[in-house]
This record gives C-alpha cells, sequence and structure tokens, in this order.
C-alpha cells in the first residue's frame, strides 16, 4: 500500500490499480491546508502518467476545505474521467457547496 504516514498529517492517500484503465486513489481523514501539498505529492507520484479514468474513494474522507476541492479539480483535469465514490456526509456537503458536485462526478 502506497500511503503517506498518518502520523505525519492527519490525512492519508493510497493509488491503485483498479479495473483496467481505471486508478482509485483512496482518500482518508482530513485534507486541508496543512497536508495538501503532502497528500498531493504522493498521488502524482504514484498515479500513471495518463491515468486514464480515476476513481476516487471518498468513503474514509472526513473533511476538506478549498485546499482540497483545488486537488480534487487538479486530479480532474489530469484524468480522462474522474468520480468521486462514497463521499461521506461532509465531503458531499462541501463539493455541493461549491457548486461542484456535477464537475467532480460525485456518486453515492
Amino acid at each position: 500500500m502506497d500511503e503517506l504516514a498518518a502520523d505525519r498529517v492527519r490525512g492519508a492517500a493510497e493509488v491503485r490499480a483498479g479495473a483496467p484503465g481505471t486508478t482509485v486513489v483512496a482518500l482518508r481523514g482530513e485534507i486541508d491546508i496543512s497536508n495538501v501539498d503532502e497528500l498531493a505529492a504522493v498521488i502524482s507520484d504514484r498515479l500513471p502518467e495518463v491515468p486514464g479514468a480515476v476513481v476516487v474513494d471518498a468513503s474514509g474522507l472526513d473533511f476538506l476545505d478549498s485546499s482540497g476541492i483545488a486537488l480534487l479539480l487538479r486530479l480532474s483535469a489530469r484524468a480522462d474521467t474522474l468520480v468521486i465514490r462514497s463521499p461521506t456526509h461532509v465531503v458531499r456537503r462541501v463539493i455541493g457547496a461549491a457548486g461542484l458536485t456535477d464537475v467532480l462526478g460525485v456518486e453515492p
């Protein structure tokens, strides 16, 4: 598992292969200004050069601020398609408040 140690930041990211042509990015904990650069580096280092479809597993993501939204938008710009799967209620509300539910492809 390619993960950023949780004792260094409050959040963690794991990047793994999914279905053919799909990369899964699992996010856990919190993403905010204090850790977004480290999490972005983990994701960038492990994401394929041409990632194709990216599924963000947000089921373990407890919180994100505007820097977390910016990270998701950068990831969306790099992928052919991006889906945010299983976001927690808090994460769904933040994405919705930003008006990005359709842009980021939020799924139940």
